[in-house]
């Protein structure tokens, strides 16, 4: 609330009084009434998505808890509903929070699911896999996170004065009970407790915490913001709950003041929104055209604190992508927006903070209760617009009946008889001053409305005329000029009677309507006495709309049972896999191995084959060049999938013989040099394989194993099963430099590789023309493989093995 600057070496203060209201109708202990909705017939279903009616405007859809599979996701507008992957009854809710202040969103009801905790220490969050929000003790249980499912938090909190919160405005200005301390620059503010804590960081005091499965509720005691540790005479209670990507919030502010002057209204805070300065643009409509998508007004950041008198009843912030928070209240219009700093960030700690809310006024009684909501829709600026254009609309026109309640309507210079409020307004008049009874801002489209009536009783003293007074979307106060007031004449014998009021030639009828009040003329005699007001419509019948009925409020609600039961399930189609091309020598094949009720058979072979297939489809003797036709069958369903093995034509195999020796010098001959001399003893026993390599890439790993052999005692070893135009690779294997093998800490010393699964392996190599050649033709291969012992002293005849194979 207070923002610190650096200008030129010095700390400057600006002191902003942000006193702000968004609710979607302020209320004193108002409740509504509403229809108990129909959610169609109990279903079954075998899908796991399935679609129940649209729920209808002031409705919505919720799952309870305790449904089978607890991530389904329902959507809360046009109960689409996915996720039915486990078996059993899934119940789904239409639910009506009826009109913008239903006292049973105050309530517990099903829909917010079992207990989770009644103790809070630090954050604690509401999470319903789409966004986050959450309440921190250490702010007084004010709104402190705000996210979509993996973003950051967007709420600011650089003080006890930011965060999403509410506070409350009344008199005497300035405040100071005796023996506190006072922040001088918040001296003039007068009456202001706020929900999350003081200017000296006091957070308020928790009475009551209770999380649910979908709802956190917190009631405390709020500070006064600019004094130092002093409790507010009053409660702040608020309900919260989630709903797809929109936080919905119920709040109560409870008064208990021993002092019960009905000071004048002021703005209320209920709640202010700081955000994260990265949230930097402010979104609104102000134009003469509501809910007819024209086009939105926008202000980026950095400005001053600016009035908005919006003709759509939302305001939103948004970062440079206009992703962000819209403000959603559904009986207000008037808003403010300002950007506090010059820096643009998203930590959560900064002191540059972005802010919007809505300012009607509100009198608080000493002993009143007031209830309001308010919602706040994550996403697209365009997505937020959308939101509000899909919840039901503000009233067209007058449409007020004052039982138990203001509906927000204030005073300038006068009072009433105070709260509770009985069957009307009862308002009195002094003959001082002003004495207007004022309107909440509203958004009235006067060719609708081209008479207006009024219920009242009036006693007054010094003439019969009255005031009717408007002010257009475009007035910023009201004006006294001609065509923006019609006076009515009045009945002073303190009875009811119902007063029609012609606006047809007048300004009224081609405006958009800001705000309305009644008063004395002001060019005409003074009036004392006593003016009661019981309602004001624009039918000579009175109110209609039940937004504003005084029938005690309920939550309505109807269950729709869909009962999920998996389709019987079928056996799967026989997938054989693709056809097969045999490279030359290759003369066996593993296929997929048969699920259930599957048998693999040979449809076909070449003539001479003796080729035999296992049941779990190990193909041997693919001998027989030609195409052999194999089925994979389902005999229970009679569903069969074909595959074909083609073995090629291939000329006759060649043979491959080298040696494995101790490449040591002896005999006079070169160490080390890879190559056999006369002298250099083989070594037998050694297991070698021979490999196919059918991309030529050197690993066998996506090879075969064509032969197996152990050298002879004079080292030898030979392979017959290689064919022309075909890479090999031929690698003695692992396990013979193990433990107990012939290789034992040895090793190779020639052009081969060494690998822990294949041992060590020689270098491609290829048969062309008859000849064994390296990749690189024509240059003649050496298969022969030269090792090395480990011994203690280097040497040409030996080597020391530094490090281990594996």
């Amino acid at each position: 609330m207070v923002f610190l600057r650096e200008r030129g070496g010095r700390i400057w203060c600006r002191l902003f009084l942000i006193t702000l209201i968004t609710n979607s109708q302020l209320v004193t202990l108002a409740q509504t009434a509403c229809v108990k909705p129909d959610a169609g017939q109990d279903v079954t279903t075998s899908s796991t998505t399935i679609k129940l009616k649209d729920a209808p405007a002031g409705y919505f859809w919720c799952p309870p808890t305790g449904n089978p599979n607890p991530n389904a996701t329902l959507n809360a507008q046009t109960g689409e509903v996915t996720g039915l992957t486990v078996p059993g009854q899934y119940r789904f809710i239409l639910s009506s929070i009826a009109g913008g202040s239903d006292q049973n969103m105050s309530q517990v009801v099903p829909q917010d699911g079992s207990l989770r905790s009644n103790s809070i220490n630090g954050l604690e969050l509401l999470d319903n896999g789409q966004i986050k929000v959450g309440v921190d003790s250490r702010y007084g249980g004010a709104i402190t996170y705000l996210s979509t499912k993996n973003g950051l938090n967007m709420v600011n909190n650089y003080d006890l004065g930011r965060q999403i919160q509410n506070a409350a405005y009344s008199g005497p200005v300035p405040f100071k009970p005796p023996g506190v301390d006072i922040q001088p620059v918040w001296s003039s503010i007068g009456w202001n407790p706020i929900q999350a804590g003081d200017y000296y960081n006091n957070p308020s005091r928790i009475l009551t915490f209770e999380k649910r499965d979908n709802l956190l509720y917190v009631k405390s005691v709020p500070k006064h913001w600019p004094l130092r540790n002093f409790d507010g005479e009053c409660t702040f209670e608020h309900w919260i709950r989630l709903s797809g990507n929109v936080v919905k919030v119920h709040v109560r502010l409870t008064m208990n003041r021993a002092d019960k002057t009905q000071y004048a209204a002021r703005e209320q805070e209920f709640p202010c929104l700081y955000l994260n300065s990265i949230y930097k643009r402010s979104w609104k409509y102000t134009g003469s055209a509501p809910f007819t998508n024209a086009d939105k007004q926008l202000k980026v950041g950095p400005f001053e604190m600016i009035n908005v008198r919006g003709s759509e009843p939302w305001i939103a912030l948004t970062r440079d992508d206009d992703v962000g928070v819209g403000l959603y209240t559904p009986k207000n219009h008037f808003f403010k927006e300002a950007f506090f700093g010059d820096e643009f960030s998203d930590s959560e700690f900064n002191g540059s903070t972005s802010y919007i809310a809505g300012v009607p006024l509100l009198v608080l009684d000493h002993n009143s209760v007031t209830d309001f909501d308010y919602e706040m829709v994550l996403g697209h600026i365009n997505d937020i617009r959308s939101y509000v254009y899909a919840q039901p609309r503000p009233d067209a026109g007058p449409n007020y009946r004052f039982v138990n309640n203001r509906h927000a309507w204030h005073y300038v210079e006068t009072t009433d008889t105070g709260f509770p409020i009985g069957n009307h307004l009862d308002i009195r008049l002094d003959g001082n001053g002003q004495q207007q009874v004022k309107s909440p801002a509203v958004a009235w489209q006067g060719r609708d409305n081209k008479k207006v009536y009024i219920r009242a009783a009036f006693d007054l003293k010094g003439g019969d005329m009255y005031r009717f007074h408007w002010r257009t979307q475009e007035d910023y106060e009201f004006l006294g000029m001609d065509g923006r007031y019609k006076d009515f004449k009045i009945i002073n014998d303190g009875q009811f009677h119902t007063y029609e009021i012609d606006l047809t030639n007048t300004s009224w009828s081609s405006s958009l309507i800001r705000q309305v009040l009644f008063r004395p003329a002001w060019d005409g005699p003074s009036l004392s006495g006593s003016f009661k007001l019981e309602w004001f419509a624009s039918s000579p019948n009175g109110p209609t709309s039940t937004t504003t009925s005084s029938s005690p409020g309920k939550t309505c609600t109807d269950t729709v049972v869909v009962t999920y039961t998996p389709p019987t399930a079928t056996a799967p189609l026989p997938n054989a896999g693709p056809d097969i091309v045999l490279r030359c020598g290759v003369t066996s094949v593993d296929l997929p191995a048969p699920g259930p009720n599957q048998v693999w058979r040979i449809l076909s072979r070449p003539a001479g084959s003796v080729v035999t297939l296992s049941p779990n489809g190990a193909v041997r003797s693919l001998r027989a060049e030609g195409l052999y036709l194999l089925t994979l069958s389902n005999d229970a369903t009679k569903t069969i999938d074909l595959m074909a093995i083609t073995v090629p034509s291939c000329n006759s195999p060649q043979s491959l013989t080298s040696a494995v020796f101790l490449d040591n010098g002896s005999g006079g001959g070169i160490a080390r040099n890879g190559k056999q001399e006369p002298g250099e003893l083989g070594i037998a026993n050694v297991r070698v394989t021979l490999y196919t390599d059918p991309n030529s890439d050197g690993d066998p790993t996506d090879g075969q194993i064509m032969e197996q052999t152990q050298t002879d005692s004079k080292g030898q070893y030979r392979f017959a099963q290689l064919y022309q135009n075909e890479f090999y690779i031929v690698g003695l294997d692992a396990a013979n430099f193990a433990f107990g093998g012939p290789l034992f800490r040895t090793i190779g010393t020639g052009q081969s590789t060494y690998s822990p699964i294949y041992g060590l392996m020689s270098t491609r190599i290829l048969l062309q023309n008859d000849k064994v050649q390296g990749r690189a033709a024509p240059r003649t291969a050496d298969t022969s493989f030269g090792v090395l012992p480990d011994c203690g002293n280097p040497s040409p005849s030996c080597l020391i093995i530094q490090s281990k194979r594996l």
